[in-house]
């Protein structure tokens, strides 16, 4: 009995720890999106905005913000992140952030 609930104990860390990660794919005119499948909406956010900000500097951009949305997967247990952002030249994305 011990066995079983330590097993299922573990099972559930594991299904709630992995995430899993679209790649970044563009939307057209400048914007970009990208998408985060895990069960920690705050985690997936941190992941999604990670990806996208070193997607945009590699290409020596900066990363702007547009929007971003979770909602729960059909069965319940996932929340999916999905982010949508720039990728600017460092001087508009600074003129931006002063702007708001």
């Amino acid at each position: 009995m011990r066995f079983k609930s330590l097993f299922a104990g573990l099972f559930l860390a594991f299904l709630y720890g992995c995430t899993s990660t679209s790649s970044v794919m563009p939307l057209g005119q400048g914007d970009y999106t990208i998408t985060v499948t895990g069960g920690n909406e705050a985690s997936n956010k941190a992941k999604a905005y990670k990806i996208a900000t070193y997607s945009c500097t590699k290409t020596q951009r900066a990363f702007l913000y547009i929007s971003d949305s979770s909602e729960r997967s059909v069965n319940g247990i996932e929340v999916i992140t999905t982010l949508r952002f720039k990728c600017t030249a460092s001087d508009s994305a600074e003129s931006s952030k002063k702007t708001k």
